[in-house]
């Protein structure tokens, strides 16, 4: 699974963080996360621990 823009994902809604919450569960083998400039706050840590 490939996550583009998490930013994005967490502005164009109310249900923002519910949907990242959705889609960064929901891998089942591998994950991926594309994005530009800084990961939001709520990715940090596991983007810092990753890398």
């Amino acid at each position: 699974m490939l996550i583009a823009d998490p930013t994005e994902i967490l502005a164009r809604s109310t249900r923002g963080p519910n949907n990242l919450y959705v889609a960064l569960t929901r891998a089942t083998q591998r994950l991926g996360i594309i994005h530009e400039g800084p990961a939001p706050a709520v990715l940090e840590r596991t983007v810092t621990e990753l890398t």
